[in-house]
């Protein structure tokens, strides 16, 4: 009659230890002959304030890092935003993705800076990337979450990466069916999207899964499986090769996480041990020595002006700015900040290419 008792006390006690660290967005993988841990953070991309409290560990734990990973690399987001404008695609988002909603290309163009006719062309894969992700709340950030902790990362000279590609994003929902590209684009930048209102910030800010758990379960099957669970092996995958490289603190949406098939038990059943580091907020993330190291600029050389200049990366051009104009434009993700040079030939003069309509026409496409 005393076993029953003492299995009964021990999966009681087992629980309570389990939920004790239930709720937490800072996870350790170690163990499976890696040499150093690496950690996984459950971000979201959102600007509100209010998600920018930041545990006493966590700054510690990304210095302990060599290797900051995003879900897709900042550098292929800037790529794709100038370099893959499309008309065609126009026709069809404005037909089937935003006949009868203008306001998430409203969000996103104040968040860019691009005109809506330039955010029609472009995927709602890439689109997903820049969508500030709004929740109600007036008091934002210059930037959202993810690429707040990017910007802090590559200042602590870590190695910056992307998990996932984001043109492999774009090929899979191309393949996608009409309903399912309907569906991906309603709940990603539309009228569904989960950060639409202030649940998920709330739902965040307690760092409460089985709550994220049970909002992402409200999508459709399909969509589910095409945004969290093929996408969570094929990051598991990737977080399994580098960590057995180097050290990583990997910042994915917080959605990735809880689950059966969720990054934490997908990890556990390759034969990681993830556990979760316990958030306390006693001050000292705002005390954290940061090393502040200075970026190299990157040298834009412009080939028929001959023209140079130092931006804070790649720059590329814009299909919507004039004919003869010759410009860089460079966008710093981590900072939410636009960067313009151009010239122009002072014998070939038009309204549209004075300095005046060029200042417009950057404010609208940066």
């Amino acid at each position: 009659m005393k076993k029953p008792a003492f299995i009964l006390l021990f999966t009681l006690f087992a629980l309570t230890i389990s939920a004790q660290y239930t709720n937490t967005r800072l996870w350790k993988v170690s163990g499976n002959g890696i040499l150093k841990p690496s950690y996984l953070f459950g971000s979201m991309h959102v600007d509100d304030e209010r998600i920018f409290n930041f545990s006493d560990s966590l700054f510690y734990k990304l210095a302990e890092c060599e290797v900051f990973a995003n879900e897709v690399s900042n550098d292929s987001v800037i790529k794709f935003l100038y370099q893959s404008f499309d008309t065609k695609l126009q026709q069809q988002t404005e037909k089937e993705y935003f006949e009868a909603e203008e306001e998430a290309l409203e969000e996103i163009s104040q968040s860019t800076g691009l005109d809506k006719i330039s955010l029609k062309k472009l995927s709602p894969v890439v689109l997903r990337q820049l969508i500030p992700g709004l929740s109600g709340n007036n008091k934002r950030m210059p930037v959202v979450l993810d690429s707040y902790l990017y910007n802090i990362a590559r200042h602590e000279g870590k190695i910056c990466i992307g998990i996932e590609n984001l043109n492999t994003q774009i090929k899979l929902f191309d393949q996608f069916s009409d309903s399912l590209r309907m569906n991906y684009t309603d709940f990603t930048i539309g009228k569904k999207r989960l950060t639409k209102d202030g649940r998920m910030v709330e739902i965040y800010r307690k760092a409460d899964l089985k709550a994220i758990e049970r909002l992402t379960d409200e999508m459709p099957a399909d969509l589910y499986k095409a945004l969290f669970t093929d996408r969570n092996y094929g990051m598991a995958s990737q977080i399994d090769s580098i960590s057995k490289k180097t050290s990583a603190f990997y910042t994915i949406g917080i959605g990735h996480l809880p689950g059966k098939e969720g990054l934490i038990e997908i990890l556990r059943a390759k034969g990681y041990t993830v556990e979760p580091v316990k958030e306390t907020f006693t001050g000292l993330a705002e005390k954290f020595p940061f090393r502040n190291i200075e970026i190299p600029w990157v040298t834009y050389s412009d080939p028929k002006s001959g023209f140079q200049v130092d931006m804070p990366g790649q720059s590329f051009t814009s299909p919507n700015f004039p004919m003869g104009i010759m410009h860089g434009i460079c966008f710093d993700i981590g900072t939410n900040s636009f960067y313009m040079a151009f010239a122009r030939s002072a014998s070939v003069y038009a309204h549209i290419t004075d300095m005046n309509s060029m200042a417009v026409m950057f404010a609208q496409t940066a």
